[in-house]
């Protein structure tokens, strides 16, 4: 008897440590709550070196329902530096965890980034990019998989426009990822990609790592050190990207 209510408490407490762990990916802000992503980021691709700043805001509209936007300043090495065109953002919880088997989650996610901003070099060594793009994903996961891992998918679709400099395309991303929960405060992230890119007057296959390590300071409170590397065919320079976020929720 003592161990099957030992056995319940755990779950219970698991079950609580994910649902109150605002660094999962699938987080989101409850009816007519908050969270803020403020996003130190730096970039190297091939010759190109750049890094910036980001604020991103989501909204709960509904417990299922949330929006967001962001808006960010970069400085590219021996380019210029300026704001960036902002994101705005949707994400819509189809299938609930606890609506569904094996605690299903799936999310429906979509973003449109309109040109905005214009820097003096129109997108080529400007910050600004001088297209406006969009694109959807759906996201689909279980934490009941794997003990204390929530094991998930993304597939991705980007319409990228054309600039003065660029052709447009469309990019497919596909990409396999895994959290581990070492415990209610500390998690790390991994996840492996590839994306097909179409268009842009030389179509090639990118693939990547992506690895990232979350620190829960408080209940409304984290920080996320995260880093990525995306190698490409045709002789396309590599990117690595890594930074540090800070959320907070109110």
């Amino acid at each position: 008897m003592k161990k099957i209510i030992f056995s319940a408490l755990a779950l219970f407490l698991v079950g609580q440590v994910f649902a109150l762990n605002i660094t999962d990916p699938f987080y989101m802000p409850k009816k007519e709550g908050f969270f803020l992503d403020s996003t130190l980021a730096f970039e190297n691709s091939g010759p190109t070196r750049a890094y910036g700043i980001k604020e991103t805001f989501y909204y709960g509209i509904m417990d299922n329902l949330s929006l967001g936007v962001d808006l960010g300043w970069a400085k590219i090495k021996d380019g210029d530096n300026g704001l960036q065109d902002p994101n705005i953002y949707a994400r819509y919880r189809l299938i609930h965890e606890e609506d569904s088997r094996d605690g299903l989650v799936v999310d429906l996610k979509g973003y449109i980034s309109p040109s905005i901003f214009n820097s003096p070099a129109n997108g080529k060594k400007g910050v600004a990019k001088g297209s406006t793009n969009f694109g959807f994903s759906v996201l689909g996961g279980s934490r009941e998989w794997l003990a204390n891992t929530l094991l998930y998918l993304e597939v991705s679709l980007q319409s990228i426009g054309s600039t003065d400099y660029t052709k447009s395309g469309t990019i497919i991303g596909i990409s396999g990822n895994g959290k581990y929960y070492l415990d209610d405060l500390n998690s790390f992230g991994a996840g492996v990609f590839t994306k097909m890119y179409s268009g842009f007057g030389n179509s090639y296959t990118g693939y990547g790592i992506r690895l990232d390590y979350a620190r829960v300071l408080q209940d409304n409170l984290a920080l996320v050190p995260f880093w990525s590397a995306e190698a490409h065919s045709d002789h396309i320079p590599s990117e690595v990207n890594y930074g540090i976020t800070l959320r907070y929720t109110f």
